[in-house]
Order: C-alpha cells, then sequence, then structure tokens
C-alpha cells in the first residue's frame, strides 16, 4: 500500500476532515470536493496528532514555502524528494512526490488549512512541522527574507509563539547570539540559567514526545534535539566552561 493511503486509509484522525480532507480529496481527484466542506465534530476527541494528520498537514504547508519566492527550485524538490526517501524509501517516495506535485498545482486557503491545525495538532507536532519547513527553504543552501516570513506566517497560525519560531529559525540561521536564541535566554544569562534552559529545551524537544508519530518522524525530530545540543556545547565552549 502506498504511504499516502496509507495515511488515507489508516493515519488519518481530524485530518480527514474539514479543509484538509478536502483538499486531499481533490489531490485524489475528487472534482466534487471543491463544492462541499467535510465540517470537523466539533465534540470528538483527538488526543494525539496521527502519522497520517501530521503528513497531509506537511504536505498542505509545503506549496506556500516552495512558492514563497515565486519559483519551484530543484533544490527544494531534491530536499522534498530526500525527505521522502529517506523517511520512506524509494518506492514510497515516488508516490509521495507525485502526490505533492498535485498540491502543488491546487489553490486552496492556507489560512483554513492553518485554523484546523492550530486547533487539532498537538504541539510537539507543530514545532517539528516548522522545523521541515526551514530544512526546506535551506535547502539551496540560502534562506530568503519571503521564505522565513512564509514560514513565520504559518508558525503564528498554528499558534506557536514568537520564542517557539526564533529556536528554531536560529538552528538554520548563523547570527549573533544564535546559540542562545536556540535555547530561548538572553545572552548575558549565567551558568545556572544557562544549564537549567537546556534542560527544558531538551524535554521540549525530546523526540520521544512525536512517538505518536511513528518511528520514521520520531527519527527526524531528533534533528532539533542535536541542533539544541549544538547551540549549547557552542556556548559552553565559548564560556570556558568544562
Amino acid at each position: 500500500m502506498a504511504v499516502w493511503e496509507k495515511w488515507h486509509w489508516d493515519g488519518l484522525g481530524w485530518a480527514v476532515f474539514g479543509p484538509l480532507g478536502n483538499v486531499l480529496a481533490r489531490a485524489m481527484g475528487d472534482d466534487s470536493a471543491g463544492d462541499r466542506d467535510v465540517q470537523l465534530d466539533e465534540d470528538a476527541f483527538y488526543p494525539q496528532t496521527r502519522a497520517g494528520d501530521f503528513g497531509l498537514s506537511l504536505m498542505a504547508l509545503l506549496p506556500p514555502v516552495i512558492h514563497a519566492d515565486q519559483q519551484v527550485s530543484q533544490p527544494e524538490i531534491d530536499f522534498v524528494h530526500y525527505f521522502f526517501m529517506t523517511t520512506f524509501g524509494n518506492e514510497q517516495a515516488q508516490d509521495l512526490m507525485s502526490l505533492l506535485e498535485k498540491f502543488l498545482e491546487l489553490d486552496y486557503s492556507q489560512k483554513k488549512v492553518c485554523q484546523q491545525v492550530e486547533k487539532l495538532m498537538d504541539f510537539p507536532s507543530k514545532l517539528e512541522i516548522i522545523h521541515l519547513l526551514f530544512g526546506l527553504a535551506k535547502a539551496d543552501a540560502h534562506l530568503d527574507q519571503v521564505e522565513i516570513d512564509a514560514i513565520q506566517e504559518i508558525s503564528t497560525s498554528i499558534g506557536l509563539t514568537q520564542e517557539d519560531f526564533n529556536s528554531i529559525r536560529a538552528m538554520f540561521v548563523d547570527e549573533p547570539n544564535a546559540p542562545y536564541t536556540v535555547l530561548a535566554i538572553d545572552p548575558e544569562a549565567d551558568r545556572q540559567a544557562v544549564e537549567r534552559a537546556y534542560r527544558e529545551m531538551g524535554a521540549k524537544y525530546d523526540p520521544g514526545q512525536v512517538s505518536n508519530l511513528g518511528e520514521e518522524f520520531q527519527k527526524l525530530a531528533g534533528e532539533k534535539f542535536e541542533a539544541l545540543e549544538a547551540a549549547y556545547q557552542r556556548i559552553t565552549q565559548e564560556r570556558g566552561w568544562t
């Protein structure tokens, strides 16, 4: 079974309804989907984000970033393909790239998609969405401001704070005080504050926080934890702490 079919039939919870379900139906060739909007059950209980919910949300939020600089660059497409291939295998990657092509051609409301994600996706999964979008944007070794702005808009729209966004952004943009921004602390923070922030952010970025997304996505979440570790090590080295 193709991975997107698995998402559709086995891995989708809340994403099969509302704007995301509508977009998926259109991408799969349901021409009538544009004329209807499958309503969310406001009373339903969605305890955790499923792999399908996450995958479909990511698929729907990739196009706004890819289109941000008014062109679809080959490095960005290569990055997405590599991401799919290393995460799901070559055969599944081809299926997902075909689905992404359809998403890139569709005209749908980013705002409505983000509203659905904001309401129903758990916090650790939202962080991982933004982390992956930054990876896409920097696939050509350069982050354009329009791409950063596009991710910022998505981050805000799905309910993340400016501090959340800045922390992940600093993992990709090497600027003054970036290690401190990753840890969400002031550059003048003392050793006790740095170590406390490191512990707190370590819990926040622990890959185990997204174990509900499955092994593939959990492995990718480890990259955020590695970036946090690198930021902490850089601070300790610069300050001469043993």
